[in-house]
């Protein structure tokens, strides 16, 4: 009897570990979920799961979980820029970064709005309300103004950058969850609403 639940406690370790590694690091799906909130939805996932570099993500340093929280702490109380979520894809020693989520304070625009155009790999749009969005080869930024307690102002740009293939789309579907995240963390007083991507038209390219 002993042996036979032995066998099943060991079955549903192995079961409950199918997505990590040697040492039990989740790994592809399984590292998303853990370290970056579940931010990008289903359709995403299954985007990034045709990638070559989708199952070999991990997380770089577990001992120094990254989080929503901590980031937001970051930016408000040490005026720094912080990660939120970074994955790496294999065994590069942290070299090689898959998939990440930062936020920097203070920076007020990402584009000169008087030029109104878009470059061959470089999209610019405006979002109203002080907002600002680009998007880039594997990456995507957005800027937008936090009301805060004590009536202060404060510019936080939220950055993605991914090597999983994802559709521009997905990236500012991510990008707009992680953003929601942090906002939430930052307890910001003025209501934003990010739009959908699909609704978004980038300056026209010259």
């Amino acid at each position: 009897m002993r042996l036979k639940v032995s066998m099943l406690v060991v079955g549903l370790l192995a079961l409950s570990c199918v997505a990590c590694n040697d040492d039990g690091t989740p790994q592809g799906k399984d590292a998303i979920q853990e370290s970056c909130d579940s931010v990008l939805d289903d359709s995403a996932i299954r985007q990034a799961e045709k990638s070559e570099y989708f199952a070999s993500l991990y997380v770089e340093d577990r001992d120094h979980q990254l989080s929503y929280p901590a980031a937001a702490r970051a930016v408000l109380n040490e005026d720094q820029s912080a990660f939120a979520c970074r994955l790496t894809i294999g065994d590069s020693g942290g070299r090689n970064k898959g998939f990440y989520v930062k936020f920097t304070p203070g920076r007020e625009r990402l584009f000169d709005e008087t030029a109104k155009r878009s470059y061959s790999s470089f999209r610019a749009y405006s979002l109203g309300a002080k907002m600002q969005a680009t998007v880039e080869s594997e990456s995507a930024d957005v800027v937008f103004p936090c009301e805060l307690e004590d009536s202060r102002r404060l510019y936080v740009t939220s950055s993605l950058y991914e090597r999983l293939d994802l559709s521009t789309d997905a990236r500012l579907r991510t990008l707009f969850r992680s953003s929601s995240n942090m906002i939430r963390h930052l307890q910001c007083k003025n209501v934003i609403k990010f739009p959908k991507p699909e609704t978004m038209k980038p300056f026209p390219t010259h």
